[in-house]
């Protein structure tokens, strides 16, 4: 998260004033591009993450979430399927060991 953060600042406060890259030459461009890539990719981690803490509260606080119509189409999204098997088992190691879900360790 750190890391994020500091990456995050950097673009939205310093990359105009940085010479670590320069859009003048091509290797400067590319070795552009590759930061932004890696912070995009990092910036999907963290939202993904949030999303799936924000999933495993709503099934401590009501079992009938999971019956709600309202996120019902969600629910059958490609993106929600990625959330339950790639982000939610990792929030115990995330969050600490007595992090629970559906009244399962995670």
């Amino acid at each position: 998260m750190d890391d994020y953060i500091n990456q995050r600042n950097f673009i939205i406060h310093n990359i105009s004033r940085t010479s670590r890259f320069s859009i003048y030459t091509e290797n400067g461009r590319l070795e552009l591009a590759d930061f932004l890539t890696s912070f995009r990719y990092k910036n999907r981690k963290v939202k993904l993450t949030f999303m799936a803490l924000t999933e495993a509260w709503l099934r401590l606080v009501s079992s009938k979430v999971e019956l709600d119509q309202k996120f019902k189409d969600f629910r059958e999204t490609d993106l929600y399927r990625e959330i339950e098997r790639e982000y939610i088992p990792q929030l115990s190691s995330i969050f600490g060991k007595n992090f629970e879900v559906e009244n399962q360790r995670l």
